[in-house]
Protein backbone atom coordinates (compact mmCIF):
# COMPACT_ATOMS: atom_id res chain seq x y z
CA UNK A 1 0.00 0.00 0.00
CA UNK A 2 1.54 3.40 -0.94
CA UNK A 3 1.81 5.88 1.94
CA UNK A 4 -0.57 8.81 1.80
CA UNK A 5 0.95 12.04 0.42
CA UNK A 6 1.85 15.05 2.54
CA UNK A 7 -0.96 17.24 3.77
CA UNK A 8 -2.78 19.08 0.98
CA UNK A 9 -4.54 22.41 1.10
CA UNK A 10 -8.29 22.05 0.83
CA UNK A 11 -8.42 25.27 -1.14
CA UNK A 12 -5.24 26.60 -2.67
CA UNK A 13 -4.73 30.20 -1.61
CA UNK A 14 -3.81 32.41 -4.51
CA UNK A 15 -0.30 33.69 -4.16
CA UNK A 16 -0.04 37.47 -3.86
CA UNK A 17 0.71 39.24 -7.11
CA UNK A 18 3.52 41.75 -6.98
CA UNK A 19 3.42 43.86 -10.11
CA UNK A 20 6.11 46.24 -11.20
CA UNK A 21 4.56 49.67 -10.82
CA UNK A 22 5.14 52.52 -13.23
CA UNK A 23 6.62 55.33 -11.15
CA UNK A 24 5.92 58.97 -12.20
CA UNK A 25 8.60 60.21 -14.57
CA UNK A 26 9.26 63.08 -12.17
CA UNK A 27 10.78 60.70 -9.68
CA UNK A 28 14.46 59.90 -9.78
CA UNK A 29 13.89 56.12 -10.02
CA UNK A 30 11.63 56.19 -13.06
CA UNK A 31 13.81 58.74 -14.82
CA UNK A 32 16.95 56.64 -14.35
CA UNK A 33 15.18 53.43 -15.37
CA UNK A 34 13.81 55.03 -18.53
CA UNK A 35 17.20 56.45 -19.46
CA UNK A 36 18.89 53.09 -18.91
CA UNK A 37 16.45 51.26 -21.15
CA UNK A 38 16.59 53.91 -23.86
CA UNK A 39 20.37 53.68 -23.77
CA UNK A 40 20.14 49.95 -24.36
CA UNK A 41 18.42 50.56 -27.69
CA UNK A 42 19.68 53.97 -28.75
CA UNK A 43 18.19 53.86 -32.23
CA UNK A 44 14.66 53.63 -30.84
CA UNK A 45 12.63 56.63 -29.79
CA UNK A 46 9.79 54.87 -27.95
CA UNK A 47 9.71 55.73 -24.26
CA UNK A 48 8.76 53.29 -21.50
CA UNK A 49 10.27 50.33 -19.71
CA UNK A 50 9.93 47.55 -22.30
CA UNK A 51 8.19 49.10 -25.30
CA UNK A 52 11.50 49.66 -27.20
CA UNK A 53 11.95 45.90 -27.36
CA UNK A 54 8.69 45.42 -29.24
CA UNK A 55 9.71 48.07 -31.75
CA UNK A 56 13.09 46.38 -32.15
CA UNK A 57 11.41 43.00 -32.68
CA UNK A 58 8.99 44.42 -35.23
CA UNK A 59 11.89 45.95 -37.16
CA UNK A 60 13.50 42.51 -37.55
CA UNK A 61 10.17 40.69 -37.97
CA UNK A 62 10.88 39.69 -41.61
CA UNK A 63 14.06 37.93 -40.48
CA UNK A 64 12.29 36.18 -37.58
CA UNK A 65 9.45 35.02 -39.85
CA UNK A 66 11.98 33.77 -42.40
CA UNK A 67 13.60 31.67 -39.66
CA UNK A 68 10.23 30.33 -38.53
CA UNK A 69 9.28 29.29 -42.06
CA UNK A 70 12.65 27.63 -42.59
CA UNK A 71 12.11 25.52 -39.46
CA UNK A 72 8.47 24.85 -40.32
CA UNK A 73 9.51 23.14 -43.56
CA UNK A 74 11.75 20.61 -41.77
CA UNK A 75 9.78 19.26 -38.77
CA UNK A 76 11.52 16.49 -36.84
CA UNK A 77 10.25 14.49 -33.88
CA UNK A 78 11.79 14.20 -30.42
CA UNK A 79 15.55 13.73 -30.38
CA UNK A 80 15.63 13.33 -34.17
CA UNK A 81 15.89 17.10 -34.78
CA UNK A 82 19.20 16.94 -36.64
CA UNK A 83 18.33 19.38 -39.45
CA UNK A 84 16.52 21.71 -37.07
CA UNK A 85 19.43 21.83 -34.65
CA UNK A 86 21.83 22.50 -37.53
CA UNK A 87 19.61 25.31 -38.81
CA UNK A 88 19.51 26.93 -35.36
CA UNK A 89 23.29 26.70 -35.01
CA UNK A 90 23.73 28.23 -38.47
CA UNK A 91 21.59 31.19 -37.41
CA UNK A 92 23.62 31.60 -34.22
CA UNK A 93 26.79 31.58 -36.34
CA UNK A 94 25.20 34.23 -38.55
CA UNK A 95 24.58 36.40 -35.48
CA UNK A 96 28.01 35.75 -34.02
CA UNK A 97 26.60 34.19 -30.84
CA UNK A 98 28.73 31.53 -29.16
CA UNK A 99 27.06 28.23 -28.23
CA UNK A 100 27.63 24.72 -26.91
CA UNK A 101 26.29 21.56 -28.56
CA UNK A 102 25.09 18.89 -28.09
CA UNK A 103 22.92 18.67 -25.02
CA UNK A 104 20.27 15.92 -24.89
CA UNK A 105 21.40 14.67 -28.33
CA UNK A 106 20.38 17.72 -30.42
CA UNK A 107 20.01 20.58 -27.92
CA UNK A 108 21.95 23.86 -28.07
CA UNK A 109 22.80 26.46 -25.40
CA UNK A 110 24.01 29.87 -26.60
CA UNK A 111 25.54 32.51 -24.34
CA UNK A 112 25.57 36.30 -24.48
CA UNK A 113 27.23 38.69 -22.05
CA UNK A 114 29.22 37.68 -19.00
CA UNK A 115 29.18 37.68 -15.23
CA UNK A 116 26.21 37.74 -12.89
CA UNK A 117 23.24 37.59 -12.79
CA UNK A 118 22.52 34.75 -15.22
CA UNK A 119 19.16 34.57 -16.99
CA UNK A 120 18.07 31.63 -19.17
CA UNK A 121 15.47 31.85 -21.94
CA UNK A 122 14.09 28.59 -23.26
CA UNK A 123 12.52 27.46 -26.54
CA UNK A 124 11.70 23.91 -27.63
CA UNK A 125 12.01 22.90 -31.30
CA UNK A 126 10.70 19.36 -31.84
CA UNK A 127 7.67 18.53 -33.99
CA UNK A 128 4.84 15.98 -33.90
CA UNK A 129 4.25 12.76 -35.89
CA UNK A 130 1.27 14.23 -37.76
CA UNK A 131 0.41 14.99 -41.38
CA UNK A 132 -0.05 18.70 -42.08
CA UNK A 133 -3.38 19.48 -43.76
CA UNK A 134 -2.79 23.21 -44.16
CA UNK A 135 -1.74 24.24 -47.67
CA UNK A 136 1.05 26.72 -47.00
CA UNK A 137 3.90 27.72 -49.31
CA UNK A 138 6.25 26.70 -46.51
CA UNK A 139 4.38 23.58 -45.35
CA UNK A 140 6.14 20.49 -44.04
CA UNK A 141 8.51 18.80 -46.46
CA UNK A 142 8.66 15.72 -44.20
CA UNK A 143 5.64 13.44 -44.71
CA UNK A 144 3.96 12.47 -41.45
CA UNK A 145 5.76 15.22 -39.53
CA UNK A 146 4.33 18.61 -38.62
CA UNK A 147 4.97 21.60 -36.38
CA UNK A 148 1.49 21.38 -34.88
CA UNK A 149 2.39 22.90 -31.52
CA UNK A 150 4.26 26.04 -32.56
CA UNK A 151 7.75 24.95 -31.58
CA UNK A 152 9.13 26.37 -34.84
CA UNK A 153 7.77 29.74 -33.70
CA UNK A 154 9.30 29.30 -30.25
CA UNK A 155 12.76 28.78 -31.71
CA UNK A 156 12.31 31.72 -34.09
CA UNK A 157 11.21 33.96 -31.20
CA UNK A 158 14.30 33.03 -29.21
CA UNK A 159 16.61 33.60 -32.17
CA UNK A 160 14.93 36.99 -32.65
CA UNK A 161 15.58 37.79 -29.01
CA UNK A 162 19.18 36.71 -29.53
CA UNK A 163 19.51 39.14 -32.42
CA UNK A 164 18.29 42.00 -30.21
CA UNK A 165 20.46 40.97 -27.27
CA UNK A 166 23.55 40.61 -29.46
CA UNK A 167 23.22 44.26 -30.39
CA UNK A 168 23.19 45.19 -26.72
CA UNK A 169 26.17 42.96 -26.01
CA UNK A 170 28.13 44.57 -28.84
CA UNK A 171 27.45 47.98 -27.28
CA UNK A 172 28.60 46.74 -23.85
CA UNK A 173 25.12 47.22 -22.42
CA UNK A 174 24.26 43.69 -21.29
CA UNK A 175 24.68 43.76 -17.52
CA UNK A 176 25.10 40.06 -16.91
CA UNK A 177 24.74 36.76 -18.79
CA UNK A 178 21.87 35.50 -20.93
CA UNK A 179 21.69 31.85 -21.96
CA UNK A 180 19.49 30.85 -24.90
CA UNK A 181 18.32 27.27 -24.35
CA UNK A 182 17.16 25.51 -27.52
CA UNK A 183 15.60 22.29 -26.28
CA UNK A 184 14.70 19.09 -28.14
CA UNK A 185 12.24 16.38 -27.16
CA UNK A 186 9.49 18.31 -25.36
CA UNK A 187 6.75 16.17 -26.90
CA UNK A 188 6.87 13.18 -24.58
CA UNK A 189 10.65 13.11 -24.36
CA UNK A 190 11.37 15.21 -21.24
CA UNK A 191 14.14 16.97 -23.12
CA UNK A 192 14.20 19.72 -20.50
CA UNK A 193 15.12 17.20 -17.80
CA UNK A 194 17.85 15.73 -19.97
CA UNK A 195 19.41 19.11 -20.68
CA UNK A 196 19.21 19.98 -16.98
CA UNK A 197 20.88 16.69 -16.02
CA UNK A 198 23.69 17.35 -18.52
CA UNK A 199 24.49 20.71 -16.94
CA UNK A 200 23.06 22.96 -19.64
CA UNK A 201 21.76 25.42 -17.05
CA UNK A 202 24.56 25.35 -14.50
CA UNK A 203 24.83 28.68 -12.70
CA UNK A 204 21.49 30.03 -13.96
CA UNK A 205 19.63 32.25 -11.48
CA UNK A 206 16.24 32.48 -13.19
CA UNK A 207 14.55 31.03 -16.28
CA UNK A 208 11.74 32.20 -18.54
CA UNK A 209 9.85 30.32 -21.25
CA UNK A 210 7.12 31.02 -23.81
CA UNK A 211 4.53 28.88 -25.58
CA UNK A 212 2.22 30.03 -28.36
CA UNK A 213 -1.45 29.11 -28.64
CA UNK A 214 -4.82 30.33 -29.89
CA UNK A 215 -6.54 29.13 -26.74
CA UNK A 216 -5.03 28.25 -23.37
CA UNK A 217 -7.85 27.91 -20.85
CA UNK A 218 -9.60 30.68 -22.80
CA UNK A 219 -9.07 32.49 -26.12
CA UNK A 220 -5.71 34.24 -26.57
CA UNK A 221 -5.85 36.58 -29.56
CA UNK A 222 -2.69 37.91 -31.16
CA UNK A 223 -1.28 40.64 -28.95
CA UNK A 224 -2.23 39.02 -25.64
CA UNK A 225 -0.33 36.99 -23.06
CA UNK A 226 -1.12 35.09 -19.86
CA UNK A 227 1.35 34.53 -17.02
CA UNK A 228 -0.01 32.80 -13.92
CA UNK A 229 1.16 32.52 -10.35
CA UNK A 230 1.59 29.01 -8.99
CA UNK A 231 0.28 26.02 -11.00
CA UNK A 232 0.16 26.56 -14.76
CA UNK A 233 -0.08 23.04 -16.20
CA UNK A 234 -0.64 19.57 -14.81
CA UNK A 235 1.76 16.80 -14.06
CA UNK A 236 1.09 14.09 -16.64
CA UNK A 237 1.62 10.35 -16.59
CA UNK A 238 0.40 7.33 -18.55
CA UNK A 239 -0.39 3.83 -17.38
CA UNK A 240 -1.09 0.43 -18.95
CA UNK A 241 -2.53 -2.61 -17.20
CA UNK A 242 -2.90 -6.22 -18.29
CA UNK A 243 -5.56 -8.35 -16.62
CA UNK A 244 -5.02 -12.05 -17.27
CA UNK A 245 -7.58 -14.83 -16.83
CA UNK A 246 -8.50 -17.98 -18.76
CA UNK A 247 -10.19 -17.68 -22.13
CA UNK A 248 -12.81 -19.90 -23.66
CA UNK A 249 -16.08 -20.09 -25.55
CA UNK A 250 -18.61 -17.40 -24.78
CA UNK A 251 -21.30 -20.08 -24.44
CA UNK A 252 -19.58 -21.75 -21.50
CA UNK A 253 -18.32 -18.88 -19.30
CA UNK A 254 -18.33 -21.13 -16.22
CA UNK A 255 -15.32 -22.93 -17.68
CA UNK A 256 -13.39 -19.69 -18.09
CA UNK A 257 -11.87 -17.05 -15.83
CA UNK A 258 -13.26 -13.92 -17.47
CA UNK A 259 -10.77 -10.99 -17.49
CA UNK A 260 -13.34 -8.70 -19.13
CA UNK A 261 -15.45 -8.63 -15.96
CA UNK A 262 -12.37 -8.06 -13.81
CA UNK A 263 -11.18 -5.24 -16.10
CA UNK A 264 -14.62 -3.65 -15.94
CA UNK A 265 -14.47 -3.64 -12.13
CA UNK A 266 -11.00 -2.08 -12.22
CA UNK A 267 -12.12 0.64 -14.62
CA UNK A 268 -15.06 1.51 -12.38
CA UNK A 269 -12.82 1.52 -9.30
CA UNK A 270 -10.39 3.95 -10.94
CA UNK A 271 -13.19 6.49 -11.36
CA UNK A 272 -13.37 6.96 -7.60
CA UNK A 273 -9.77 8.10 -7.23
CA UNK A 274 -10.74 11.66 -8.14
CA UNK A 275 -14.41 11.70 -7.15
CA UNK A 276 -14.00 10.09 -3.71
CA UNK A 277 -10.32 10.05 -2.80
CA UNK A 278 -8.95 13.53 -3.56
CA UNK A 279 -9.86 16.84 -1.97
CA UNK A 280 -12.59 18.37 -4.20
CA UNK A 281 -10.73 21.65 -4.62
CA UNK A 282 -7.60 19.91 -5.94
CA UNK A 283 -7.75 19.48 -9.73
CA UNK A 284 -6.99 15.91 -10.82
CA UNK A 285 -7.87 13.62 -13.72
CA UNK A 286 -7.75 9.85 -14.16
CA UNK A 287 -9.00 8.71 -17.56
CA UNK A 288 -9.06 5.18 -18.96
CA UNK A 289 -8.73 5.86 -22.66
CA UNK A 290 -8.16 2.48 -24.26
CA UNK A 291 -9.26 -1.12 -23.80
CA UNK A 292 -8.57 -4.22 -25.88
CA UNK A 293 -10.32 -7.44 -25.02
CA UNK A 294 -10.24 -9.84 -27.92
CA UNK A 295 -11.39 -10.05 -31.52
CA UNK A 296 -14.32 -12.49 -31.71
CA UNK A 297 -17.87 -11.99 -30.45
CA UNK A 298 -18.19 -15.55 -29.16
CA UNK A 299 -14.80 -15.91 -27.47
CA UNK A 300 -13.91 -14.82 -23.95
CA UNK A 301 -10.31 -13.59 -24.22
CA UNK A 302 -7.53 -14.77 -21.96
CA UNK A 303 -6.35 -11.23 -21.26
CA UNK A 304 -7.54 -7.63 -21.36
CA UNK A 305 -5.33 -4.58 -21.86
CA UNK A 306 -6.39 -1.18 -20.56
CA UNK A 307 -4.55 2.12 -20.48
CA UNK A 308 -5.00 5.76 -19.71
CA UNK A 309 -3.62 8.94 -18.25
CA UNK A 310 -3.47 10.57 -14.83
CA UNK A 311 -2.92 14.27 -14.17
CA UNK A 312 -2.90 16.74 -11.28
CA UNK A 313 -1.92 20.35 -10.63
CA UNK A 314 -0.59 19.66 -7.13
CA UNK A 315 2.77 17.88 -6.97
CA UNK A 316 1.55 16.00 -3.87
CA UNK A 317 -1.65 14.74 -5.49
CA UNK A 318 0.22 13.84 -8.68
CA UNK A 319 2.79 11.71 -6.88
CA UNK A 320 0.02 10.04 -4.87
CA UNK A 321 -2.05 9.17 -7.95
CA UNK A 322 0.50 6.78 -9.41
CA UNK A 323 0.58 4.64 -6.29
CA UNK A 324 -3.19 4.87 -5.92
CA UNK A 325 -3.78 3.65 -9.49
CA UNK A 326 -1.61 0.62 -8.82
CA UNK A 327 -3.50 -0.07 -5.60
CA UNK A 328 -6.86 0.26 -7.31
CA UNK A 329 -5.86 -2.27 -9.94
CA UNK A 330 -4.38 -4.66 -7.42
CA UNK A 331 -6.52 -4.06 -4.33
CA UNK A 332 -10.25 -3.91 -3.93
CA UNK A 333 -11.61 -1.02 -1.90
CA UNK A 334 -10.66 2.60 -1.37
CA UNK A 335 -7.07 3.67 -1.77
CA UNK A 336 -5.70 5.86 1.01
CA UNK A 337 -6.78 9.37 0.10
CA UNK A 338 -4.69 12.54 0.53
CA UNK A 339 -5.11 14.13 3.93
CA UNK A 340 -6.98 17.43 4.21
CA UNK A 341 -6.08 20.20 6.66
CA UNK A 342 -9.25 19.37 8.60
CA UNK A 343 -9.50 15.59 9.05
CA UNK A 344 -13.06 15.98 10.26
CA UNK A 345 -14.00 17.37 6.85
CA UNK A 346 -12.09 14.72 4.91
CA UNK A 347 -11.07 11.79 7.12
CA UNK A 348 -8.26 9.68 5.75
CA UNK A 349 -9.32 6.10 5.09
CA UNK A 350 -6.94 3.21 5.21
CA UNK A 351 -7.46 0.06 3.22
CA UNK A 352 -9.34 -2.58 5.18
CA UNK A 353 -7.09 -5.34 6.46
CA UNK A 354 -9.15 -7.85 4.49
CA UNK A 355 -9.02 -5.94 1.23
CA UNK A 356 -8.77 -8.31 -1.69
CA UNK A 357 -7.05 -7.99 -4.99
CA UNK A 358 -9.65 -6.96 -7.59
CA UNK A 359 -8.22 -9.27 -10.18
CA UNK A 360 -7.89 -12.10 -7.67
CA UNK A 361 -11.51 -11.60 -6.66
CA UNK A 362 -12.41 -12.68 -10.18
CA UNK A 363 -9.73 -15.35 -10.37
CA UNK A 364 -7.42 -13.18 -12.49
CA UNK A 365 -4.00 -11.57 -12.11
CA UNK A 366 -3.04 -7.99 -13.03
CA UNK A 367 0.10 -6.01 -13.76
CA UNK A 368 0.45 -2.23 -14.03
CA UNK A 369 3.11 -0.43 -16.05
CA UNK A 370 3.82 3.31 -15.96
CA UNK A 371 5.55 5.40 -18.60
CA UNK A 372 8.66 6.34 -16.63
CA UNK A 373 12.02 4.62 -16.85
CA UNK A 374 11.47 3.00 -20.24
CA UNK A 375 14.42 2.70 -22.59
CA UNK A 376 13.62 3.94 -26.10
CA UNK A 377 15.73 4.72 -29.14
CA UNK A 378 15.65 7.55 -31.66
CA UNK A 379 15.62 6.97 -35.42
CA UNK A 380 19.39 7.38 -35.28
CA UNK A 381 19.81 4.75 -32.58
CA UNK A 382 20.34 7.15 -29.67
CA UNK A 383 19.08 5.87 -26.30
CA UNK A 384 16.78 7.96 -24.12
CA UNK A 385 14.85 7.15 -20.96
CA UNK A 386 11.23 8.19 -20.49
CA UNK A 387 10.24 10.42 -17.56
CA UNK A 388 6.93 11.34 -15.95
CA UNK A 389 6.35 15.09 -16.30
CA UNK A 390 5.66 16.85 -12.97
CA UNK A 391 3.22 19.77 -12.56
CA UNK A 392 4.46 23.08 -13.96
CA UNK A 393 4.45 25.66 -11.15
CA UNK A 394 5.50 29.27 -11.72
CA UNK A 395 7.52 31.08 -9.09
CA UNK A 396 5.18 33.86 -7.91
CA UNK A 397 7.87 36.55 -7.79
CA UNK A 398 9.28 35.72 -11.21
CA UNK A 399 5.77 35.59 -12.68
CA UNK A 400 4.93 39.00 -11.20
CA UNK A 401 8.14 40.43 -12.63
CA UNK A 402 7.31 38.97 -16.06
CA UNK A 403 3.81 40.46 -15.94
CA UNK A 404 5.33 43.87 -15.23
CA UNK A 405 7.46 43.51 -18.37
CA UNK A 406 4.47 42.22 -20.35
CA UNK A 407 2.36 45.23 -19.32
CA UNK A 408 4.79 47.42 -21.26
CA UNK A 409 5.01 45.21 -24.36
CA UNK A 410 1.42 44.02 -24.75
CA UNK A 411 -0.32 47.08 -23.34
CA UNK A 412 -3.07 47.62 -20.76
CA UNK A 413 -5.73 44.95 -20.72
CA UNK A 414 -3.74 42.47 -22.82
CA UNK A 415 -1.93 40.72 -19.97
CA UNK A 416 -4.60 38.19 -19.05
CA UNK A 417 -5.11 35.98 -16.02
CA UNK A 418 -6.34 32.54 -17.08
CA UNK A 419 -6.70 29.43 -14.92
CA UNK A 420 -4.31 26.49 -15.35
CA UNK A 421 -4.98 23.67 -17.79
CA UNK A 422 -4.52 19.91 -17.45
CA UNK A 423 -2.11 19.46 -20.36
CA UNK A 424 1.56 18.87 -19.57
CA UNK A 425 4.82 20.70 -20.36
CA UNK A 426 8.35 19.62 -19.47
CA UNK A 427 9.37 23.20 -18.60
CA UNK A 428 8.12 21.90 -15.22
CA UNK A 429 11.49 20.20 -14.68
CA UNK A 430 13.21 23.57 -15.03
CA UNK A 431 10.99 25.42 -12.55
CA UNK A 432 11.55 22.59 -10.07
CA UNK A 433 15.27 23.33 -10.19
CA UNK A 434 15.40 27.09 -10.90
CA UNK A 435 13.03 29.96 -10.04
CA UNK A 436 11.16 30.62 -13.25
CA UNK A 437 7.98 31.51 -15.08
CA UNK A 438 6.22 30.16 -18.16
CA UNK A 439 4.01 32.38 -20.33
CA UNK A 440 1.48 31.71 -23.06
CA UNK A 441 1.53 34.16 -25.98
CA UNK A 442 -1.66 34.37 -28.01
CA UNK A 443 -1.84 33.94 -31.78
CA UNK A 444 -5.57 33.57 -32.40
CA UNK A 445 -6.68 35.35 -35.55
CA UNK A 446 -9.87 33.99 -37.08
CA UNK A 447 -9.53 36.10 -40.24
CA UNK A 448 -6.22 34.34 -40.97
CA UNK A 449 -7.56 30.87 -40.03
CA UNK A 450 -5.25 30.85 -37.02
CA UNK A 451 -7.70 29.44 -34.49
CA UNK A 452 -7.10 25.68 -34.49
CA UNK A 453 -5.99 24.06 -31.25
CA UNK A 454 -2.44 22.85 -30.70
CA UNK A 455 -1.82 19.28 -31.92
CA UNK A 456 -4.38 19.74 -34.71
CA UNK A 457 -3.62 19.00 -38.38
CA UNK A 458 -5.03 22.47 -39.21
CA UNK A 459 -2.86 24.27 -36.65
CA UNK A 460 -1.48 27.61 -37.82
CA UNK A 461 0.35 30.45 -36.08
CA UNK A 462 -0.45 34.09 -36.79
CA UNK A 463 3.04 35.30 -37.62
CA UNK A 464 2.17 38.78 -36.33
CA UNK A 465 2.40 37.24 -32.84
CA UNK A 466 6.02 36.16 -33.24
CA UNK A 467 7.66 39.59 -32.66
CA UNK A 468 5.75 39.81 -29.37
CA UNK A 469 7.44 36.63 -28.18
CA UNK A 470 10.89 37.80 -29.27
CA UNK A 471 10.38 41.14 -27.54
CA UNK A 472 9.11 39.48 -24.37
CA UNK A 473 12.14 37.20 -24.17
CA UNK A 474 14.62 40.03 -24.68
CA UNK A 475 12.83 42.50 -22.39
CA UNK A 476 12.51 39.96 -19.59
CA UNK A 477 16.22 39.18 -19.73
CA UNK A 478 17.41 42.79 -19.85
CA UNK A 479 14.99 44.02 -17.19
CA UNK A 480 15.91 41.13 -14.90
CA UNK A 481 19.64 41.74 -15.33
CA UNK A 482 19.23 45.45 -14.67
CA UNK A 483 16.98 44.94 -11.64
CA UNK A 484 19.21 42.29 -10.05
CA UNK A 485 22.62 43.64 -10.92
CA UNK A 486 24.82 45.08 -8.17
CA UNK A 487 23.34 48.36 -7.00
CA UNK A 488 19.81 47.52 -8.18
CA UNK A 489 16.96 49.12 -6.29
CA UNK A 490 15.62 46.93 -3.45
CA UNK A 491 12.11 46.51 -4.85
CA UNK A 492 13.52 44.80 -7.95
CA UNK A 493 16.17 42.65 -6.33
CA UNK A 494 14.28 40.09 -4.27
CA UNK A 495 13.46 36.61 -5.59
Amino acid sequence: MPPPPPQLESARARLPVRRLTREPLTTMLARSLCCALLALLPALSTAGGAEPFLQAAQEIAPWIVEVRRQLHRIPETRFNEVKTSAAIRARLDELGIAYRHPFAITGVVATLGSGSPVVALRADFDALPMHEDVDLPFKSEHPGRMHACGHDSHAAMLLGAGKILKRLEADGKLRGTVKLMFQPGEEGGSGAKKMLDEGALAGVDVIFGIHTTADFSGPLPTGTITIADGPVMAGTGMFDAVITGKGGHGAIPHQTVDPVVAASAIIMALQTLVSRNTVPTEAAVVSVTKIHAGDANNVIPSAVEIGGTYRALSPDVFSWLQGAIKEKVQVRGAAPRPAAPDDRACPQRLLPSRAQNVAAAYGCTATVDFDDGKELYTDLGELWITEVTPPLVNNATVAAFARGVADEIFGPGNVLQQPPCMAGEDFAFLTQAIPGAFAWVGHKNVEKDCAAANHNVLFQVDEDSIPYGAAMHAAFAVNWLNAHNAGASPQHSEL
